[in-house]
């Protein structure tokens, strides 16, 4: 038998008792099968032979519980539903089935592309929703009620978001570097795994999956794709994505089910309903290294990120954006951000005694300058082509102007950041001149230094600056190392004298104090995600949910920024558009591994989901 599958035809081998194709059960009948079955966690399962095998499980939410409760009504969903998932399976995506259960709706099918295991599983969730379910059902269960929305934009359109089966899809590459046996099986396992986190209608990647799709999300008709953060799955950290048709773009969702989630996903990101802390970094002195020592350069800059995204788990930091080594942030509070900031320089200080010691290029150095700002996003999205969330509005330009005026090796803390701080009453000690500066475990050093005000091309009000100065306290070199941090540069802005600053509308910074101060790590985090601010998933599936008001996200000019909500720039092009150091082809081939290589953003506890099922037991 022969499949079609990404412009080539492939030979498969299937067993003619367990195919049953579109339309045929017994399309091989009286073909003794030659090939061995490999066994699995979810029962035997027929071999293909192809160069590259992505595995997609299929599998219906509550399938058990409503076969057990109208069992007439259900065979005749069950036909619709199988009906629906085999058509056009081979003769468009070139799929093919390799291992079924009838009583519980589950399927596992074999593709030879991601790109054609993608498109089918969006095509497939459309479908059914528009299948020609049972009324009688439809009414009866709440995992296959009608659910739309009206949205609230320009012009109200009313949206079918579900109706009949819940599906749940995930979509996983199998080893191609292992025994073929050994990776179908482990893919499977794989599957049946995170199909045991997936909620119904949702489509989840794997993470080598999205590596291949992310180039090819124009030819899959632009669906959503969302950052569902990194979880545990078999021992192993893995970034899990979200893939949704356009049309099912307002579905939402609970948290994953997943007893170990590792980082912050887009919806557990801070939402733009309260004050949101951003954080900029850009690295400063690396053009003149580029041309003579990219690829020492480049490893360089992927080890910082490591700890960056390190330092993210620890302070509960949500990672937006990162370009060549130039990260955009957003933390729940301004003491998590400083205290991010405060670390991370103080382990990028560290990071470079030890190549110094380890004899590598002493003259290959480089520092971060960072800014720190505190405000209400006009709105918050996944990005087009990350899934991760961006964040619109006066905030992220503000935010990165303030980073930009810092140098190398500061961070510059906004004054509206400051007044949250202050107001948020932090743990911290004051450290007196007497006192001896001890290395606490769970805690940074700090001292704050006040610049005054300073204005901003297309900022409209003076902004105060703040200098947050971390202190190693196990350099050698302390003293020293104190006396020139603090003797340290002014901001590189404009800064306006106090008979000019009379005059002008500001906002009022609190005083900083001279003394040392002492910020201790941790603290409760508010309830401000994006998914706790979106809608409360408790209302029932027949109340309407309300979406806000459609946001005009055109890319805006940074320097026009900060007039009107029209106007609001996104952080991936405040980040894209800054005149990067590093632009440079030879090193951005050496970066391009650096996302997420082998950290993740931030450590958290997966949020029990309110409406919580187990996966369906074969």
């Amino acid at each position: 038998m022969e499949a079609e599958s990404g412009g080539s035809i492939q030979s498969l081998e299937v067993s003619g008792s367990e195919y049953s194709g579109a339309g045929s059960n017994n399309t091989m009948s009286g073909k003794k099968n030659q090939t061995n079955k490999i066994k699995t966690d979810l029962g035997d399962l027929t071999p293909v032979r192809w160069d590259k095998v992505v595995i997609v499980q299929v599998s219906v939410q509550g399938f058990r519980e409503m076969m057990s409760q109208a069992k007439d009504l259900m065979e005749d969903a069950k036909l619709l539903y199988e009906h629906t998932v085999l058509s056009r399976l081979a003769s468009e995506y070139g799929g093919q089935e390799i291992l079924s259960h009838s009583r519980s709706g589950l399927f596992v099918i074999a593709f030879a592309s991601e790109f054609h295991a993608a498109k089918w599983c969006l095509s497939l969730q459309l479908s059914l929703v528009y299948a020609a379910w049972n009324d009688k059902l439809l009414k009866q269960f709440d995992d296959m009620r009608e659910v739309s929305v009206t949205t609230n934009g320009k012009t109200k359109k009313n949206m079918l978001l579900y109706r009949g089966f819940r599906v749940r899809m995930v979509i996983h590459t199998a080893d191609p570097d292992i025994n073929p046996e050994l990776s179908l099986s482990e893919a499977v396992k794989w599957t049946k795994t995170v199909s045991e986190y997936a909620h119904g209608g949702q489509i989840v990647l794997s993470d080598n999956v999205w590596d291949r799709l992310k180039e090819q999300l124009v030819q899959l008709g632009n669906p959503v794709v969302e950052d569902l953060g990194g979880h545990a799955v078999l021992g192993d950290e893995v970034l899990l994505m979200l893939l949704l048709p356009r049309d099912l773009e307002l579905r939402r969702f609970p948290s994953l089910k997943s007893p170990h989630q590792l980082s912050l996903g887009m919806r557990d990101a801070p939402s733009a309903h309260k004050p949101v802390t951003m954080v900029f970094t850009f690295i400063e002195g690396a053009r003149p290294l580029v041309r003579c020592h990219a690829e020492e350069l480049a490893d360089r800059i992927k080890t910082l990120c490591m700890v960056a995204r390190e330092l993210l788990r620890k302070h509960n930091g949500y990672e937006c954006q990162e370009l060549q080594g130039d990260f955009m942030l957003a933390f729940f509070t301004p003491a998590s951000a400083i205290l991010w900031c405060g670390e991370f320089q103080v382990r990028i200080r560290q990071k470079f005694r030890e190549w110094d010691r380890e004899n590598e290029n002493q003259e290959l150095r480089f520092s971060m300058s960072m800014g720190i700002e505190t405000g209400v996003p006009a709105s918050v999205s996944p990005h087009k082509t990350s899934g991760r969330a961006d964040y619109f509005g006066n905030i992220v330009n503000q935010t990165a102007r303030i980073a930009k005026a810092a140098h190398g090796g500061q961070v510059l803390i906004g004054g509206d950041a400051w007044s949250a701080y202050c107001a948020a009453q932090p743990s911290q000690q004051i450290i007196s001149k007497a006192d001896k500066i001890k290395d606490i475990p769970g805690s940074t050093v700090f001292q704050f230094k006040a610049h005054g005000y300073y204005s901003f091309k297309g900022i409209s009000k003076p902004i105060g600056l703040i200098e947050a100065i971390p202190v190693d306290v196990q350099s050698k070199t302390l003293s020293l190392d104190l006396m020139t941090l603090i003797r340290g540069h002014a901001p590189k802005a404009k800064r306006i004298e106090d008979a000019a600053l009379a005059n002008q509308a500001k906002t009022v910074v609190p005083d900083v104090p001279s003394e040392l101060v002492r910020l201790s790590h941790g603290g409760e985090q508010p309830n401000n995600s994006i998914r706790e601010t979106e809608f409360d998933f408790n209302l029932s599936w027949d109340d309407s949910i309300f979406v806000f008001e459609d946001i005009d996200e055109e890319d805006g000019d940074m320097e026009d920024e900060g007039q009107g909500r029209g106007l609001a720039v996104c952080g991936s092009v405040a980040l894209a558009m800054r005149n990067s150091t590093l632009n440079h082809s030879r090193l951005m081939a050496q970066l391009r591994s650096s996302r997420r290589d082998d950290s993740f953003t931030s450590q958290r506890n997966s949020a029990n989901a309110t409406r919580t099922e187990d996966m369906d037991r074969v």
